[in-house]
């Protein structure tokens, strides 16, 4: 079992590309197995995350 956590991200770009590795792992795993819920856990932390990073981002440029 690959163990990794989605860490809170300081870059869009760091996030996009964690979430493209869960993706990818996502599809290594079998439908329903344990590692696939714990993937899609984290897909959906790394998903609140990036829209975070976005909602920070337009508030500073509506701001500026």
């Amino acid at each position: 079992m690959i163990i990794t956590e989605p860490m809170p991200f300081r870059s869009l770009r760091v996030i996009m590309a964690s979430i493209q590795t869960h993706e990818e792992l996502l599809k290594q795993t079998w439908d329903g197995s344990e590692e696939h819920w714990r993937i899609q856990r984290i897909l959906a932390a790394l998903g609140r995350q990036l829209d975070e990073a976005e909602a920070l981002w337009k508030a500073h440029h509506a701001n500026a």
